[in-house]
């Protein structure tokens, strides 16, 4: 099973084109792509899809359920970017037409699946959802199968068992903050002063495909004026994503998942491999307040003692990051913490880097330069 979690770059498509080289060719490369997630809708997370799908088969894409308005706030936002933006070409058409645009990429799997996560879903999850000790039949090897995912249902891979019950064994488990109070209703209102039209009209038609088309092609100056009339404590929709097992690590269960060396060439890290497999990423989530926090833990607390790895929110932002959302995290900690380093935005932030050396946690930057590569591999054991 297969999956890739954003695919974009500004000011370095060269690099990621080579990634993606990487990724689909050479010895151990997949036949194809079962799942892409896309956090959000900045051009630095997606812009590169088009070149991916057009390297590799992809089954399906799960993308978080944004508004029109949210939309055209990230392409603004983008609007200043040493990635300049073709109204015409391929991540435009992404925010006019998110299922549009990914629809028409010339996939080699044919019509890919679009899986559109609304903000506030909590996908399924029993509490007996865990493989028990002795629950596995033999023969083990003819007794998993990978379950796609819905949008109330994780994808998973599950393990029959004894009874003829199947259980998940390893998740790829999404959410999208419900609690996100970006302010739309005053971008839209901005941009019709920008415009010199009725803003309460402008609310009614920005919805329509044919509208935002007209915006994106025409009204770049536009956007980003509106934009930068609103752009202070305002936040974006994101999907984070939870990879790992689903049983807690050291519960005497009949599942089991350690973190691996990888075999290839690996970063000399101190301290930096322990049993943990999980991966939790966040995207540019804003998990700066209380109420955002509670909501994240209600999802992914139960997973937290399975990371070994948890990327940081908006590169490391420090207006993204709440440092209380790092004490979830219960000893021993998490292996470390990656932070893909932005230097334009001075990502990530001094204090960001304190809260986290602050609480002993290993802090991994990765940068442009392939030698900073963040790879960790594991194993599960039925």
């Amino acid at each position: 099973m297969n999956y890739v979690y954003d695919c974009g770059s500004v000011g370095s498509t060269a690099r990621c084109k080579a990634e993606i080289r990487t990724y689909t060719s050479g010895d151990g490369a997949p036949s194809k792509v079962d799942m892409v997630f896309l956090s959000h809708f900045d051009q630095d997370h997606v812009n590169r899809v088009k070149d991916l799908v057009a390297a590799i088969p992809v089954e399906r894409f799960v993308i978080p359920l944004v508004s029109a308005p949210e939309r055209l706030l990230a392409l603004a936002r983008s609007l200043d970017s040493r990635e300049p933006i073709d109204p015409d070409g391929w991540y435009a058409s992404f925010v006019v037409n998110p299922r549009g645009a990914l629809t028409a990429l010339p996939n080699q799997a044919g019509d890919a699946e679009i899986i559109e996560i609304p903000p506030g879903t909590t996908p399924e999850f029993a509490d007996d959802d865990v493989l028990a000790a002795g629950d596995v039949t033999e023969p083990t090897g003819a007794a998993t199968t990978w379950v796609p995912p819905l949008v109330t249902r994780p994808a998973r891979i599950e393990a029959a068992t004894r009874g003829g019950r199947t259980r998940p064994v390893w998740l790829w488990e999404t959410y999208v903050l419900a609690d996100v109070t970006d302010r739309q209703r005053l971008f839209v209102q901005a941009l019709a002063q920008e415009l010199c039209v009725d803003a309460e009209s402008l609310a009614k038609d920005i919805d329509r495909t044919a509208c935002v088309r007209s915006l994106v092609m025409n009204e770049s100056r536009a956007l980003r004026k509106a934009y930068e009339a609103v752009s202070t404590d305002l936040n974006f929709t994101s999907l984070m994503l939870y990879s790992g097992p689903v049983n807690a690590i050291g519960t005497g269960n009949s599942a089991k998942s350690w973190r691996t060396r990888h075999g290839g060439v690996d970063r000399a890290e101190i301290a930096a491999w322990d049993v943990r497999p999980g991966w939790l990423g966040t995207g540019d989530a804003p998990l700066n307040s209380a109420g955002r926090l509670k909501e994240f833990g209600r999802v992914f607390e139960r997973h937290l003692p399975n990371v070994g790895t948890f990327a940081l929110p908006h590169h490391g932002s420090r207006w993204s990051l709440d440092p209380v959302l790092l004490d979830m995290f219960s000893p021993p900690l998490p292996a470390c913490v990656v932070s893909a380093t932005t230097p334009r935005y001075g990502h990530p932030h001094p204090e960001t880097q304190t809260a986290v050396h602050d609480r002993g946690f290993h802090l991994v930057q990765v940068t442009g330069d392939p030698r900073s590569r963040w790879t960790s591999s594991a194993t599960s054991w039925l």
